[in-house]
């Protein structure tokens, strides 16, 4: 242990200054020699001994993110070294890798999992392992799920069935992070928007649907006609509707970038 850390700290670390300045570190022999030195330490029986080199690989920045495998090994292996699950995301798409096992920290609640995966990036192969989370019946981890889903954009359109039926949910923390998901995604979840607003049993799923489409911006412009039609209907009607100022909302952000998408035909 102690020769561990008289590597770690005395030589590891002081390579890694330019780092904490902002500056990538220059490959050398040297360096090399001490990552592939830490990296074998995160398989070493001692527990401080593998914390260590966590953090030593952390204090390297990108130029360890060959350590990506062993530290997504060091997670499925040791699930109490949680500090890995951080340090991961910081290599953000290098480290896609390690995305299914980040899932089923977030799935126990892990709430640094949520920045992590976020941070990495879309990862089509997590899509329907977040999916099952969605499902799970545990609200936290729930809408954990969905903010990554919603992260993903149109790599995340698999998930659009099971977060147009959130939508619904009784609990509306869980319907509204359902909504801004489905906003990310964008496009992709446009059909399925407007069959819920033409179905919906109310207006409270008929916002939640209008604040996912709000939340795309131009790239719902084929809502327009219907979403026009449904202000003309509901403004005939009745002048005190109250979804109308909801309609009107949601019209101008979808037509106020000049890049408007013409609606499909």
């Amino acid at each position: 242990m102690h020769a561990f850390f008289v590597l770690s700290v005395s030589f590891v670390l002081p390579l890694a200054q330019p780092v904490s300045a902002g500056k990538e570190l220059p490959a050398s022999p040297e360096l090399a020699a001490a990552l592939e030195h830490l990296t074998r330490a995160l398989t070493h029986d001692e527990d401080e001994v593998r914390t260590y080199a966590v953090k030593a690989i952390d204090a390297l920045g990108p130029y360890s993110k060959s350590a990506v495998p062993a530290l997504t090994k060091l997670l499925e292996r040791h699930p109490a070294h949680t500090e890995a699950i951080r340090v991961l995301g910081r290599f953000g798409a290098d480290a896609r890798e390690s995305c299914p096992v980040l899932v089923r920290f977030l799935a126990r609640g892990n709430e640094q999992a949520r920045r992590s995966l976020i941070q990495i990036g879309p990862d089509p192969s997590s899509v329907p392992l977040l999916v099952q989370v969605l499902s799970s019946g545990d609200d936290e981890a729930c809408g954990a799920a969905a903010a990554v889903l919603g992260s993903y954009g149109s790599a995340a359109k698999q998930a659009v069935p099971v977060l147009i039926e959130l939508l619904g949910h009784r609990k509306s923390n869980l319907a509204g992070g359902a909504a801004y998901a489905l906003g990310g995604i964008g496009r992709d979840a446009v059909p399925a928007l407007l069959e819920a607003f033409a179905h919906a049993t109310g207006d409270c799923e008929r916002r939640l649907v209008l604040i996912a489409l709000k939340e795309m911006g131009p790239e719902a412009a084929d809502a327009v006609p219907v979403l026009r039609q449904a202000l003309k209907k509901r403004s005939d009607n009745d002048k005190g509707d109250s979804l109308c100022p909801w309609l009107r909302v949601t019209l101008s952000r979808i037509e106020s970038s000049s890049g408007n998408p013409s609606p499909r035909d």
